[in-house]
């Protein structure tokens, strides 16, 4: 059973005992589209600029995490905020940006045999996209409630946003997952 499905992945053609053609399928890396890669650029783009822009106007006592009321219950200086909080933000949002570099330069570390990679690589590029997305969004607030003292996006819209996100990459998984069953079965 294994040489067989090695030799379906790996297209080898056997005749008897000795193997006729060898055709090993080199694993190309999934390149993103520009529109990935913009959309993964742009939330520590944000961030920094944004940050950068209020700095004049952030108190020195910035509140960086809060209870599920959205009522502040831990503050960072200023100081702390800059060299701990916005670089580890700006690392998340990151993410998929390292995510497309990796698979770049080692795209066997995302291969998964009989399944088509594409899909499945693109799918986690969406993923790390839309998280990056939210982070922005929590970041944002971070920053507007430091300086207003309210949020700029309600706890309970916050909360619908991240179940709808979750929901439609449930859905995806789903979807694709399906749709690799009858891939599977085929093979």
């Amino acid at each position: 059973m294994a040489s067989r499905e090695a030799g379906r992945e790996l297209s080898f053609k056997t005749m008897g005992l000795g193997v006729v053609e060898e055709k090993i399928k080199k694993i190309l890396p999934v390149k993103p589209s520009p529109l990935r890669i913009l959309l993964a650029i742009l939330p520590p783009i944000i961030s920094i600029m944004l940050t950068l822009y209020l700095l004049p106007h952030l108190p020195n006592r910035i509140p960086v995490h809060y209870d599920i009321n959205g009522v502040p219950n831990r503050w960072d200086t200023l100081n702390d905020f800059l060299k701990i909080t916005l670089p580890f933000i700006v690392g998340i949002e990151c993410l998929p940006l390292i995510f497309m570099l990796i698979e770049s330069k080692a795209p066997m570390i995302f291969y998964a045999p009989r399944l088509p990679k594409k899909k499945l690589v693109n799918l986690l590029y969406d993923i790390g996209i839309m998280m990056a997305w939210l982070v922005m969004l929590a970041y944002i607030d971070i920053l507007y409630y430091a300086i207003n003292n309210k949020h700029l996006i309600p706890i309970t819209m916050f909360t619908i946003l991240i179940t709808i996100i979750v929901v439609v990459i449930i859905l995806e998984i789903t979807r694709l997952s399906i749709k690799w069953r009858k891939y599977i079965r085929e093979y």
